[in-house]
């Protein structure tokens, strides 16, 4: 059983942008999926 955090998820850092939301409140270091597909691994 996990513990509920409490409150709303968090915004990725592109919806704070288009939403104007201040500079010092996005993370220029988030992640980035790359533009590639995803293949599943090999196997059984």
């Amino acid at each position: 059983m996990t513990a509920s955090n409490g409150g709303r998820p968090r915004k990725p850092s592109a919806q704070k942008r288009l939403d104007g939301d201040r500079d010092d409140r996005i993370n220029d270091d988030e992640p980035v999926p790359s533009a590639q597909p995803v293949e599943p691994p090999h196997g059984s």
